[in-house]
């Protein structure tokens, strides 16, 4: 590790000798929280949210002073050597009994960071996906409501959207861009990579599975999160018709699943 400004934070602390290092490569909307919840409620994982989100370092509690942070919005200074802080989170141990630490990364996240940690071969890299087209109209009901999670409502919000064609079929190449290229660093360095879905993520069938990657005995699932929106897809695209006949026009009917998930492909394959 190099010597900067975190690595002195480091040294009254227990390190992770050892642990096992991981990252979750996904996109919004796909219950990467409900993962890493899950995660982090096993005994011998670490795992942090979004590191790297562009208004807050989302880590475990007390893990931004560790690293140094004057606080959870101090992203200057986490900035200031993105490389550095993201070995020294794999290295901080709060707990003395971490055997594996983790964080999860999203395409709009650090490119240096991101591209470091799918050539490094020490570390295992998750592929969360979700069907783009469920993801993509989460992702805009939450942002016109501004609603990321839902701690609290007994009953899922049922909530509609109209979806724009072609902001969707950009959005669905982007991330299928993000993801071939992860696979791509990972293959040239000689690693592969895990594929989990996020359908396997709320009975913590996920968890399990990342645990026993790890080489850890799968725990008992814990989390407060609970569904937003329930909605199949005719119901929760206003425009559904419309969308569906654009997409059979452009020999992208795939793309609108009656059900079931499909998975993100790259352009050449799409």
């Amino acid at each position: 590790m190099r010597h900067n400004l975190y690595s002195d934070k480091l040294e009254s602390l227990l390190f992770a000798v050892g642990a096992k290092k991981f990252v979750i490569f996904s996109f919004p909307r796909t219950r990467s929280n409900l993962l890493c919840n899950h995660l982090d409620s096993h005994p011998n994982i670490i795992c942090h949210y979004e590191v790297f989100h562009q208004d807050e370092v989302y880590v475990v509690g007390g893990y931004d002073r560790v690293l140094g942070l004057a606080s959870p919005t101090d992203t200057a200074a986490r900035d200031a050597d993105p490389l550095d802080l993201a070995g020294c989170l794999y290295q901080a141990d709060l707990s003395g009994r971490a055997k594996a630490i983790g964080f999860k990364m999203f395409p709009e996240h650090n490119a240096d960071v991101r591209r470091a940690l799918a050539k490094d071969s020490s570390v295992l890299k998750i592929l969360l996906t979700r069907d783009p087209i469920y993801a993509f109209t989460s992702w805009k009901i939450a942002l016109a409501d501004d609603e990321w999670t839902n701690y609290t409502a007994t009953q899922p919000r049922e909530k509609s959207t109209v979806v724009d064609l072609d902001e969707f079929i950009a959005w669905y190449y982007r991330i299928a861009d993000y993801f071939e290229e992860i696979k791509m660093l990972a293959r040239e360095n000689g690693s592969s990579c895990m594929d989990v879905k996020s359908l396997d993520v709320a009975d913590g069938t996920a968890a399990a599975l990342i645990a026993m990657q790890l080489g850890l005995i799968p725990a008992e699932v814990k989390s407060d999160l609970r569904p937003q929106n329930t909605l199949d897809l005719q119901k929760r695209i206003e425009n559904y018709e419309t969308v569906r006949a654009e997409l059979m026009k452009r020999n992208l009917g795939c793309l609108l699943p009656e059900k079931g998930e499909i998975p993100i492909q790259s352009r050449s394959t799409s």
